[in-house]
């Protein structure tokens, strides 16, 4: 059973970076729709709980403390394949912050912006528009270190349950949040069909 968490008990917005093993990634791990996760009727409401299952779906089970196992880092090495072939190897053996590369991934992965690269220094953040009213599979942008999050959920009390890469221990992680820490949030509204 998962714990749910505490509002600012998981605030590691992605420091600590990954190191992108060059031999890592491979042709297998490039991008294409997932079936594992059941696809959606075309409404877009489970367009969104598609983008939240894929997500939640890479979260791996915490270590057996008591049988001596620890925490480890996340291979990020397959949502690198949201890179230019030049930027994947210019990244290659360096320290990647992934987060946003995580969230792209998602994204492609439930079929939305597949024709979209992840531009160094740029992101993706461009091509969604900004909302005051988040909702389920929109993006979450907090200034602390660039950080991008999935949103899974926007409760009455003003948190917000996400789902970031490159967050606790350097994995993908579920983390609760104030509205007010986040910088903006990005629709993916007008990318299915939503008024």
């Amino acid at each position: 059973m998962q714990q749910l968490l505490q509002l600012g008990e998981v605030l590691w917005y992605g420091g600590g970076g990954m190191k992108l093993d060059p031999d890592g990634w491979t042709k297998e791990q490039e991008q294409r729709p997932r079936d594992d996760v059941p696809m959606p009727r075309s409404e877009p409401s489970s367009i969104r709980d598609r983008i939240v299952q894929i997500a939640e779906s890479e979260i791996l089970p915490p270590p057996d403390t008591k049988r001596g196992e620890e925490w480890t880092k996340q291979d990020p090495s397959k949502y690198m394949s949201v890179l230019r072939d030049e930027d994947r190897r210019r990244y290659e053996g360096k320290k990647v912050y992934w987060c946003g590369m995580y969230a792209l991934w998602v994204f492609q992965q439930a079929g939305l912006l597949t024709d979209v690269k992840w531009e160094p220094g740029k992101g993706f953040l461009f091509k969604l528009p900004t909302t005051d009213n988040p909702k389920p599979g929109d993006l979450g942008y907090l200034d602390k270190r660039n950080h991008h999050s999935i949103v899974k959920e926007v409760r009455p009390d003003g948190s917000v349950i996400t789902i970031d890469g490159n967050s606790m221990w350097g994995r993908v992680a579920k983390n609760k949040r104030k509205l007010s820490d986040f910088r903006s949030f990005h629709s993916i509204a007008p990318l299915i069909g939503e008024a």
